[in-house]
């Protein structure tokens, strides 16, 4: 038993020492980065919400046209109805957009990440928003927000539901006729 107590403390010594000793930050060079900032301050990120903002513009108008018939016609319930879809659509309509934005956006950022890691020999890049505190000299969001701004994106507006081609049928393989088992 006197054994014990010591050994146990010396397995743990070199546990700690020697088991943690091989986790040095050195090894592998590791960068910070701000990928909520990159989203929202880049170029493609502020074009992405003007584009949004335009959409949300395009389908107000549209709203408020219905809104101008139903005040001159406040009993048309056919026309109270095609407003309650038309809103439902449009709500549907702006999130499909927003969603397709910071798609985009999104894979322009990681793109611009994936270069830079590459191009500066790191390892691996960590999202700040996993840290509760770090060295803002490890932070290279800057120098990555200059490539994402060299990002040309494109934003369109989706297609309406009806302009959708519709996927082709699955053609079903020719069925076999069953043979007799051979004897």
């Amino acid at each position: 038993m006197k054994f014990k107590i010591p050994a146990t403390a010396l397995v743990a010594a070199c546990l700690f020492l020697g088991g943690f000793g091989d986790l040095k930050a050195e090894e592998d060079k590791w960068a910070i980065v701000d990928i909520v900032k990159l989203m929202k301050e880049s170029a493609p990120g502020k074009a992405g919400v003007k584009f949004i903002e335009a959409r949300q513009a395009e389908m107000q108008k549209e709203l408020d046209a219905f809104m101008a018939k139903l005040d001159k016609n406040p009993d048309d319930a056919q026309l109270r109805e095609e407003l309650q879809k038309v809103y439902a659509s449009s709500n549907q309509r702006i999130q499909a957009e927003g969603q397709n934005v910071a798609n985009l956006l999104l894979d322009a950022v990681k793109a611009a990440m994936d270069k830079y890691r590459v191009d500066n020999g790191y390892s691996m890049l960590i999202g700040v928003e996993a840290l509760a505190s770090y060295d803002p000299a490890k932070d290279v969001t800057d120098a990555i927000l200059l490539e994402v701004n060299k990002s040309k994106l494109e934003f369109k507006p989706l297609p309406e539901a009806d302009e959708i081609p519709a996927p082709a049928a699955a053609e079903k393989p020719a069925q076999k006729e069953a043979k007799p088992a051979k004897k």
